[in-house]
């Protein structure tokens, strides 16, 4: 298991920022964190993969969803994709809006074990557990609502 995890770290920290997109890694979770604490916000963070069609599908209902409930939303995606997957890919506006993710922290807590992945945030603790799968929009922002407000 320390190799396979050795080898997922050392694959995302070279793959896609070649290509522009910013990496979101521990510093920029830890960040983003303490910001919520701060100011007594809350907010979520979407991991998805193009990969997984409905996981960018997903995120087109949970940007409104957040908008009215005033959540923050950080879009991290699949780290493990290919340039060409980038390229050619029909989310390539939102992959150009989703940072890559690179935070051992997120992955850690099964970040990559499914995509979509939900996370939630909220005074700056990462809310457990993290929400795997699509959910349809009444059922999404009824959990959203009981668990960031």
């Amino acid at each position: 298991m320390k190799r396979l995890s050795l080898f997922v770290i050392l694959f995302i920290a070279h793959s896609q920022t070649a290509l522009g997109f910013t990496g979101f890694d521990d510093s920029a979770l830890e960040s983003l964190l303490t910001h919520s604490a701060q100011n007594r916000t809350s907010g979520v963070i979407w991991v998805w993969s193009p990969r997984m069609n409905i996981s960018g599908y997903g995120m087109s209902e949970l940007k409104p969803i957040a908008a009215l409930l005033d959540l923050t939303v950080t879009v991290l995606v699949d780290p493990l994709l290919s340039e060409e997957e980038i390229r050619s890919n029909q989310y390539f506006e939102l992959l150009s809006n989703s940072q890559v993710l690179h935070s051992q922290e997120l992955i850690r807590r099964g970040a990559l074990i499914h995509f979509p992945v939900l996370f939630v945030y909220k005074n700056g603790e990462l809310l457990t557990p993290s929400r795997p799968g699509y959910d349809e929009p009444g059922r999404l922002y009824e959990y959203l609502s009981r668990r960031a407000r």
